[in-house]
């Protein structure tokens, strides 16, 4: 009987202040000996605790450069 290979599958969030940590993140994610098949950054328009946007055109072209099919946003209607 063979085996059922298990999805590996991340989920994170983050604030528009650390957006820009998120790169390092990704890549490191990226480069894990067993590859994640998919990867979600949940948002959302705009964040309850900063009161500021984020920053979603940005984050989409860093998640197509760095993790091309793989990667996905989920923007969210509401911050909770």
């Amino acid at each position: 009987m063979s085996e059922k290979k298990q999805r590996i599958v991340i989920s994170l969030s983050t604030i528009p202040s650390r957006c820009d940590k998120l790169e390092k993140t990704l890549v490191s994610l990226a480069s894990q000996t067993v590859k994640p098949d998919a990867i979600f950054i949940s948002i959302s328009k705009e964040s309850r605790r900063e009161h500021k946007p984020y920053p979603i055109k940005d984050l989409a072209k860093l998640i197509k450069r760095i993790l091309p099919g793989v990667g996905k946003i989920i923007v969210l209607e509401d911050d909770y």
